[in-house]
């Protein structure tokens, strides 16, 4: 799968590529919203879509990874990170966009991370 990590933080960044190209995942990385809108306007200009974006919640610049999300194509899964309760989180997400696929809790935990990428695998391709 093809998927888009966006968070500030270039070393929370590398944790997740590590983990989900360990899985044998395609990675494109965006630091900011701004970086992720230059991502995603890349990928479609080559014909692609990113199957699941994993976005920080908070991005360090007034904006969040709503934000980020509202300009996904539409069969993007959208997977929320936050350092805040999750639980809390999931009101706040579910307002915007009705999109995101789940709210994962900082700091990552890699099985979980592979759990929920492994459902939208199956939603994506019914037939692995």
């Amino acid at each position: 799968m093809l998927i888009l990590l966006v968070d500030d933080d270039p070393r929370v960044r590398a944790s997740w590529r590590r983990i989900v190209e360990a899985d044998g995942h395609e990675v494109r990385e965006a630091g900011s919203v701004q970086d992720a809108m230059t991502v995603l306007v890349d990928v479609k200009a080559h014909g692609l879509s990113f199957d699941a974006a994993l976005i920080d919640y908070e991005l360090g610049t007034g904006l969040t990874g709503v934000d980020v999300g509202e300009h996904t194509d539409q069969r993007t899964a959208l997977l929320m990170v936050t350092g805040h309760d999750p639980s809390i989180m999931q009101p706040v997400i579910e307002r915007p966009l009705r999109r995101f696929l789940a709210v994962l809790g900082k700091p990552l935990d890699a099985q979980q991370l592979r759990n929920v990428l492994a459902h939208v695998q199956r939603r994506n391709d019914p037939t692995r």
